[in-house]
């Protein structure tokens, strides 16, 4: 069984907090042993510094620092490989995007990307602070369709992934 990163909203995800420093962060993110996070790179534009944190040349971390302090931490759906990122017991890369959303509405309201939240991509939850985001739509209507019944095998099961979020941001 994996250990659990829990996101908490408006918050943290794991240890790592909103409006921590970047010292303190990168302390925290190269003294875990589990992650072992090994190299990042940098951008900064309009005095907002964007950090990736790798684990090899896997992708796990990004946070963007504003005056030295964090104000937005995107987690890749990578980390689940380490660790069952969960908030109010969903595992949330490990549970259907419809899911997540029917669990969340119930404590915010929500925008999403498009008009039918079944094709959408991006889903941000503002009174928790967190934003869920998908690189394509999945859903039954598409699972039921002609064009993915006439993809191979190996494309629906490629296809399939869209089920689930593949970034979580939890920002101020």
């Amino acid at each position: 069984m994996k250990p659990k990163l829990i996101i908490i909203p408006n918050k943290s995800v794991g240890n790592i907090e909103l409006n921590m420093s970047v010292n303190t962060i990168e302390s925290t993110l190269y003294s875990n042993h589990i992650l072992n996070i090994n190299s990042k790179e940098e951008k900064i534009c309009n005095n907002i510094k964007t950090a990736k944190y790798y684990s090899d040349s896997t992708l796990l971390f990004i946070i963007s620092y504003v005056s030295g302090s964090s104000f937005e931490i995107c987690i890749d759906e990578n980390i689940s490989e380490f660790y069952d990122v969960v908030l109010d017991n969903t595992n949330m890369f490990k549970e259907k995007f419809s899911d997540i959303i029917y669990n969340l509405e119930k404590k915010s309201t929500y925008t999403c990307d498009t008009d039918d939240f079944e094709f959408g991509t991006e889903f941000d939850f503002t009174d928790l602070g967190i934003t869920l985001w998908r690189e394509r739509a999945f859903n039954d209507t598409i699972l039921k369709s002609k064009f993915f019944n006439n993809l191979s095998s190996e494309n629906q099961l490629n296809e399939e992934k869209y089920w689930y979020f593949q970034m979580i941001n939890i920002h101020n």
